[in-house]
């Protein structure tokens, strides 16, 4: 069962039951902007203006999870990668429908974001 919780400093955190389970935060990016290497579910809103989401330097999350996802598409939203990183061998993902979303793992041994 998962449980949500709101803290005005670091927005919803949901919880797993009793017996353990995820703990992370869920952040929304209105304007371009950096995922954090402590994001674990981000969504873009482009509502008011495109978002481009840049995705921390592999060196520094190596294995981490991320899932991201296009809650809004009045405007354009992407992910980029840091610098010349990228994502399945392409330099930026660009969402084409509301309400898609992916899941990548920062592949540390090809230097890569994987798409799972």
């Amino acid at each position: 069962m998962l449980s949500f919780v709101y803290r005005a400093a670091t927005g919803f955190m949901f919880t797993g039951g009793p017996g353990g389970g995820v703990v992370s935060s869920i952040r929304t990016l209105i304007a371009d902007g950096n995922i954090l290497a402590t994001d674990h579910y981000v969504t873009l809103d482009g509502n008011a203006a495109g978002v481009i989401g840049t995705l921390p330097a592999i060196a520094t999350v190596p294995n981490k999870v991320l899932i991201i996802k296009a809650i809004d598409l009045t405007n354009a939203c992407s992910v980029d990668g840091n610098g010349a990183e990228q994502i399945d061998w392409e330099d930026d993902y660009g969402f084409v429908m509301k309400g898609e979303s992916i899941t990548i793992i920062a592949d540390a041994v090809a230097v890569m974001w994987r798409i799972i």
